[in-house]
């Protein structure tokens, strides 16, 4: 699929389909929550509570998205949680927070080619050991923002990015065949911090294949209402065309809108450094 992909979260039958006709590509099913709740306390972060009868409900109605499943962090009954993924129907399944190159041999082992592999990489240790890591077997890499912040101790989300981390996993990736997506990304039409516009644009420049539409578009409650009412289709369809938009610029454009990124991602990085010094 040559399309930039969206995925969308939700353990929901019914929010599934509706995303998935709006032209979501792959419907994200978690089952993490080993030490989550630890690493990620005070951060605002969503830890959700999905099952396998989830990944069976959300299976028998989608159509031409995908079922990823993310599994538990390494740990003894990885190759349990794997076979019971793909019998409740995942097309592909994530392994996230994971530090060692013999961890990832491990779960593609237990995949043995059952269904697609997603690598999340988000920990310092796996940063490092990238070059290693990326030149095995796998079908796709997804590089999370979230843990990356926490486990290089930044100060914003979208550091990474601009600092440069991000580059260099992209550049292993793609040398090493894979495909790979960023982070995540909230309503185009809406105002943040750091423009979704140009974060959807950095995606561009790095040649991302796909991104996770955030927490903006479901609300906490995975209502479907909510995203009704937000028009999510026409939202999944400006994404696109800032992206493809981006494509198509020139090695100028694409410099100035970086610089334009940089400096955002710089202004709230000083502005939460500074809440921190002055709360110490």
């Amino acid at each position: 699929m040559n399309e930039f992909q969206l995925m969308l979260i939700t353990p929901d039958p019914s929010l599934a389909l509706y995303v998935e006709e709006c032209g979501v590509n792959r419907i994200f099913i978690d089952l993490e929550v080993l030490g989550k709740e630890e690493r990620q306390k005070n951060h605002n972060l969503p830890i959700n509570s999905h099952t396998y009868k989830d990944i069976e409900n959300v299976k028998k109605v989608v159509k031409k998205a995908d079922v990823m499943v993310r599994i538990n962090p390494p740990n003894i009954t990885t190759a349990d949680e794997v076979s019971k993924s793909i019998d409740a129907g995942a097309d592909c399944i994530m392994l996230p927070y994971f530090n060692r190159v013999e961890e990832v041999e491990a779960f593609l082992k237990a995949v043995n080619g059952r269904c697609k592999t997603n690598l999340l990489l988000e920990t310092a240790t796996a940063v490092a050991r990238a070059e290693s890591i990326l030149s095995l077997p796998i079908d796709e890499v997804h590089f999370g923002l979230n843990d990356l912040k926490l486990t290089f101790k930044l100060d914003f989300l979208y550091e990474s990015v601009s600092g440069g981390i991000i580059d260099f996993l992209c550049q292993v990736a793609e040398k090493n065949n894979l495909s790979y997506g960023i982070g995540g990304v909230g309503s185009i039409s809406k105002s943040s911090d750091v423009a979704p516009e140009l974060i959807i644009k950095e995606h561009a420049r790095l040649k991302s294949k796909r991104v996770i539409l955030s927490r903006a578009f479901t609300g906490n409650s995975n209502d479907i209402n909510h995203i009704k009412n937000m028009d999510f289709a026409n939202e999944v369809k400006l994404i696109r065309e800032v992206y493809n938009k981006a494509l198509a610029r020139s090695e100028k454009e694409v410099l100035h809108d970086q610089k334009l990124f940089n400096t955002q991602v710089a202004k709230v990085a000083q502005r939460i450094s500074s809440d921190l010094i002055s709360k110490a």
